[in-house]
């Protein structure tokens, strides 16, 4: 799961935003991937060390909407599941008590 950060200052640097999201937070970042860098309103995909979807919910809250270097803020909160055949299957495997094949 990761944070999408949008409507950036252009220009703006990895450092600046670790140090956005560590001081308003508390929680450090793993990893800061810009997203269409060269574009008027860049993104970026944050990954922070040992979130899980509540963390990063409340991250949300106190980042979406914050005005920061002349920007208003859009900040969501991006989780990624496996929606594969198998992984339904193991799903119902789990739900019925089934060992696995």
């Amino acid at each position: 799961m990761k944070l999408w950060i949008g409507n950036l200052t252009p220009g703006v640097t990895r450092d600046a935003i670790e140090a956005l999201v560590l001081k308003y937070t508390g929680a450090p970042c793993v990893l800061v991937e810009f997203i269409d860098e060269q574009e008027v309103h860049p993104a970026a995909l944050v990954e922070v060390k040992d979130a899980n979807l509540l963390t990063l919910q409340m991250m949300e809250q106190r980042l979406n909407g914050m005005f920061w270097m002349e920007h208003k803020l859009s900040v969501h909160v991006l989780s990624f599941t496996d929606e594969s055949n198998e992984a339904d299957a193991q799903r119902e495997r789990e739900r019925r008590g089934d060992a696995a094949p």
